[in-house]
C-alpha cells in the first residue's frame, strides 16, 4: 500500500499516454515472474536475489494494468480474469521456483515439498471462505 500503490500509479501515468492496452501489459508483466522463477530454480545467491527482485517489481507493477483500463475505458470481465489468472500463475511460480533453487542449493527435498505444498494449497480466495468463522485471511 505505501510502497507498491505509489509505483504502480506512477508507471500509470506513463503508460497510459501509450497504445499498450491493459491485457497486453498483464501478459507483458508476466515476462518478470516468468525469468524470476528461472532465476530462482537455479539455487544459488545470485538467482535467490535477481528472482526475488523481480518478482516484487511484478507486484509492484501489477496494479497499473487496472489503472490503466480504468483511464482508458476499457475495463472488462475477461481483462480481470486475466489478471486474476496471472496473479495465480506467478504467486505459483514462485512457490515452485523458491522450493526447486532451495533444494538445489542444500540436497534437502523438503524445500521442494514445502514449495509444491504451497502451490497446491494457492492463496486465500473468496470461494475458499466459506463461513464467516473461517480461518482464511481477508483482503
Amino acid at each position: 500500500r505505501f510502497l507498491n500503490r505509489p509505483l504502480s500509479r506512477a508507471v500509470s501515468r506513463l503508460l497510459v499516454r501509450t497504445p499498450l492496452t491493459p491485457n497486453q501489459l498483464t501478459l507483458l508483466l508476466m515476462l518478470l515472474p516468468l525469468v524470476g522463477a528461472f532465476l530462482l530454480r537455479r539455487g544459488d545467491y545470485f538467482g535467490f536475489a535477481c528472482g526475488a527482485i523481480l518478482f516484487q517489481l511484478h507486484s509492484m507493477l501489477d496494479g497499473c494494468d487496472g489503472e490503466i483500463a480504468r483511464v482508458k475505458y476499457l475495463e472488462s470481465e475477461a481483462g480481470a480474469k486475466l489478471d486474476q489468472i496471472c496473479d495465480r500463475w506467478s504467486t505459483l511460480l514462485f512457490a515452485i521456483a523458491l522450493g526447486l533453487g532451495l533444494t538445489r542449493a542444500t540436497g534437502s527435498w523438503s524445500y521442494l515439498a514445502e514449495g509444491l505444498g504451497a502451490a497446491g494449497n494457492g492463496p486465500p480466495t473468496p470461494g475458499r471462505c466459506l463461513s464467516s468463522r473461517s480461518r482464511c485471511f481477508r483482503p
